[in-house]
């Protein structure tokens, strides 16, 4: 009886969990965990591939294109390539960030996270490199936020298995597109190794990552990653259409395999 208790007593939620661990190591001038696993050869491989992924499943336009970041973290998914080509900062000095190249392809960029220490790196990021069009909020996203803005495509990198009602999300996210807009979500394919196992390297930063936190082993709602069934599932049920599955990225080490999927949803017109 008494475990019990104490047991519930202590109980840590997925999402205070969450906010906790990636509020870790954000202060200003400390390199994250984030930005260490970023410079690493073989994650930035993962994220070139997922760029021509993600650039090739909708038709960006610099003029045209609002985005939503959900869950979007630091900001390193935006920074590098505009950097590269439109400050005097030199694409050395970002070596490893997430090179997506959403920055120079959208007309605005909104980021969304629960972590306050996340979506305040993220704004120093972009102020420091004089990306305007793109700003992070901190909160659990609700039916009311962000004054009644729609998104063309709204994208959500690696996130989707930390989120335990899935259907619940996506059904907010779809709210928030415009007519055809698109949902892309990257994540872990069912069946497959975690990315530790594949990719040697990020072994030891992971482990560092688990340790900064004694709630850590709180934050994955999904630690099998999802099926293509599952997640077809999931966007059925929040009436998307349009449904796209892909295996966007993979790569085996010893019989191990390490794939990330991206799927695709339209919100219809």
């Amino acid at each position: 009886m008494s475990s019990t208790t104490e047991h519930t007593h202590h109980h840590v939620s997925v999402v205070d969990a969450n906010k906790e661990f990636f509020n870790h190591g954000t202060d200003h001038g400390h390199e994250s965990f984030l930005e260490k696993l970023m410079k690493l050869k073989s994650v930035q491989e993962v994220y070139d591939v997922l760029t021509n992924q993600i650039l090739k499943s909708y038709s960006f336009d610099v003029n045209k294109t609002r985005l939503l970041d959900f869950a979007c973290g630091d900001g390193m998914l935006h920074a590098s390539p505009w950097v590269s080509v439109h400050t005097k900062l030199t694409t050395s000095t970002f070596k490893g960030v997430m090179s997506l190249r959403l920055a120079s392809h959208c007309k605005s960029i909104t980021g969304a996270d629960i972590s306050e220490g996340m979506t305040n790196a993220y704004n120093r990021k972009m102020h420091a490199n004089d990306i305007h069009h793109a700003k992070a909020i901190c909160g659990e996203l609700k039916a009311d936020s962000l004054d009644g803005q729609k998104f063309d495509v709204i994208i959500c990198l690696q996130a989707y298995h930390h989120i335990e009602d899935c259907l619940k999300i996506t059904q907010l996210l779809k709210s928030f597109l415009a007519p055809g807009g698109v949902l892309l979500v990257v994540d872990q394919l069912e069946g497959t190794h975690h990315m530790p196992a594949v990719l040697e390297d990020t072994l030891p930063i992971m482990q560092e990552m688990m340790k900064q936190s004694p709630h850590s082993h709180h934050m994955i709602a999904h630690a099998g990653g999802f099926s293509k069934e599952k997640m077809e599932e999931i966007y059925t049920g929040a009436e998307l259409t349009d449904f796209e599955f892909i295996e966007a990225f993979t790569k085996e080490r010893e019989g191990k395999v390490f794939t990330l999927f991206l799927a695709k949803g339209v919100n219809p017109a």
